[in-house]
C-alpha cells in the first residue's frame, strides 16, 4: 500500500516522513529513495516494510518525490 507524506526531517543518510494517514512519523534510510534526497517539506510517497532492527517500527520504502522520478 502507498502512503503519502511530508519530509520533516532529512540528514545525510536518513529522515523521517510525516504522514496523516498513519498520523505518525516514519524512519527512511536515504537508500529507500527513488531520485534525489528530499528535503524538509518536500512531499514523498512511500511504502511500509518491516524494520531491520527487532523492535524497532515500520519503515519507509520505495520513497519517490511527488511528481518526481
Amino acid at each position: 500500500m502507498k502512503y503519502q507524506g511530508t519530509v520533516v526531517t532529512a540528514k545525510h543518510t536518513y529522515g523521517f516522513v510525516f504522514c496523516r494517514e498513519l498520523n505518525r512519523r516514519v524512519f527512511y534510510h536515504v537508500g529507500s529513495v527513488n531520485g534525489p534526497d528530499p528535503k524538509i517539506g518536500d512531499s514523498v510517497t512511500f511504502e511500509l516494510a518491516a524494520s531491520r532492527t527487532p523492535g524497532q517500527p515500520d519503515a519507509a520504502v520505495n520513497v519517490t518525490p511527488v511528481g518526481g522520478a
